[in-house]
């Protein structure tokens, strides 16, 4: 690569400026979520484990969900991010790699852009536009997401359509598949509109490669890894059951899963910072497995922007935003019109920025932004450090909200697990057979129930913090 002609257009150094930005603003908003005990579910906590057990080579089994990593989500992405643990055990670097893969996923959709459009400021409006939408925002707060990787690996993919490149499409491929088993019908329904586009060999690929990896992934590997048990979430599903089996009629099932308030939110809140413009690329829209899995699915939290299910569609809603941004710059009418690229820029950004301002994180936007919020529990985290050179290495079950803190060991519950189920194990409600030698609870969530629960069992309370109690076992 020429990389003296390559700079010589400003907007790469300003793409790669405003990735810098993206990755310094979003990396510090990270960690004071992460100390702040801004995360609280336990999805952080089971990849950190995940990972932290692959780097040390163990058994990668998740005792904080009661499953292998790749048991409940096979997310092959993960083996080659763990190792990076090696260099800083912490939380924070899976945050921080998920957000270095997005502020580098600009800099290709950038060059993508440029191809199609010929225009600098137009694509890097674009690049403006991807970095301030609302549902990759809120995407990148949620938690470490390997399906993160599905975005450059969509964009890699049509960037080898517009080079000619069969290497950097497989590579795109893989990368894609690897970031989530569902990510392999992405590929396979990407492959579908390259055949539209009589792109017959590049689409028959995409085909074959999404196809036999999704058929492989779920019905041989995952099985495997989790002992001969599928395990799948089926009352997701289930009104798409009911409907396909004739129990529900077809009206009635398009009033009460499809035109509902929800979806309409949902499509307005990715559509509306993009000025609706994917609309004008519906081929792109209807080969989104992703998006109508969205739609379709009884879980509510798919179809919500505020959490990380739209990972899978974004590569295919920005490629849609940019050939329909091409298709109006060649348009007869508008293309006769003086310095239109420039004002459509204008129009661009002023959609990109009532989006942003309406939709995004608030953590995001003034006067938040420039705050430390959320705020580090620094009196938390002061009981966080003498509980860890306590407890070493040795087995832990700990609230859900400190579980962060202390799964970079090989054997760590959710409390109430082992004594009480809660989600745990393949079938949701298997139980742990040992107990752990310390429990760490968190006062200010440990319900009258579970402290009532520790009084019959075999513990002693050790020390009591200011914010945390730490309980052992007794022998």
């Amino acid at each position: 690569m020429n990389f003296k002609k390559y700079f010589r257009d400003k907007y790469v150094s300003l793409t790669l400026l405003l990735s810098l930005l993206y990755f310094i603003i979003l990396s510090y908003k990270q960690y004071l979520k992460l100390y702040g005990l801004g995360y609280p579910d336990f999805d952080l906590s089971i990849y950190y484990q995940g990972h932290w057990l692959i780097a040390h080579s163990y058994d990668p089994f998740v005792t904080i969900r009661g499953l292998p990593l790749l048991g409940d989500h096979c997310q092959l992405i993960n083996l080659f991010v763990s190792p990076f643990l090696l260099i800083y055990d912490s939380p924070l670097t899976l945050l921080m790699i998920e957000t270095l893969v997005i502020a580098i996923s600009g800099n290709i959709l950038y060059q993508i852009a440029k191809r199609e459009l010929l225009s600098s400021q137009l694509s890097f409006m674009i690049v403006v536009a991807f970095f301030l939408f609302p549902a990759l925002l809120h995407h990148n707060l949620d938690a470490y997401r390997p399906n993160t990787f599905a975005i450059p690996g969509f964009f890699l993919m049509w960037w080898a359509y517009q080079k000619r490149s069969l290497t950097l499409l497989i590579f795109g491929a893989l990368l894609t598949i690897s970031a989530k088993e569902n990510m392999a019908t992405v590929v396979a329904a990407l492959g579908i509109y390259f055949l539209l586009l009589k792109e017959y060999r590049y689409g028959w690929i995409l085909i074959g490669l999404g196809l036999s990896s999704f058929l492989l992934i779920t019905q041989v590997f995952v099985p495997y890894i989790n002992g001969g048990i599928h395990y799948v979430h089926a009352s997701k599903l289930q009104s798409l059951k009911n409907f396909l089996s004739g129990k529900t009629l077809f009206f009635e099932y398009l009033d009460y899963r499809i035109l509902t308030d929800q979806n309409g939110l949902y499509l307005l809140k990715l559509l509306l910072p993009l000025g609706f413009l994917p609309l004008l690329q519906p081929g792109l829209l209807i080969f989104s497995p992703v998006l109508f899995a969205n739609l379709l699915v009884d879980w509510p939290y798919a179809r919500m922007i505020e959490y990380h299910y739209s990972a899978g569609l974004m590569g295919a809603f920005f490629i849609a935003y940019t050939l329909a941004i091409k298709k109006l710059t060649k348009t007869p009418q508008l293309s006769q019109i003086p310095n239109i690229k420039r004002h459509l820029s204008s129009i661009l950004l002023i959609f990109t920025l009532g989006g942003f301002y309406l939709y995004s994180p608030s953590i995001l936007k003034p006067p938040l932004l420039f705050e430390e919020n959320p705020q580090i529990r620094r009196d938390v985290q002061e009981d966080v450090s003498v509980i860890r050179e306590i407890i070493q290495t040795d087995s832990v079950s700990a609230s859900y909200l400190l579980l962060p803190f202390f799964s970079d060991r090989k054997e760590i519950l959710m409390w109430p697990n082992p004594f009480k189920n809660f989600y745990y194990g393949v079938r949701d409600s298997d139980k742990y057979p040992h107990n752990p030698k310390y429990l760490i609870l968190l006062k200010e969530t440990t319900t009258k129930e579970h402290r009532d629960m520790l009084h019959p069992l075999p513990y002693k309370l050790i020390r009591d913090f200011k914010r945390v109690q730490l309980y052992k076992r007794i022998p």
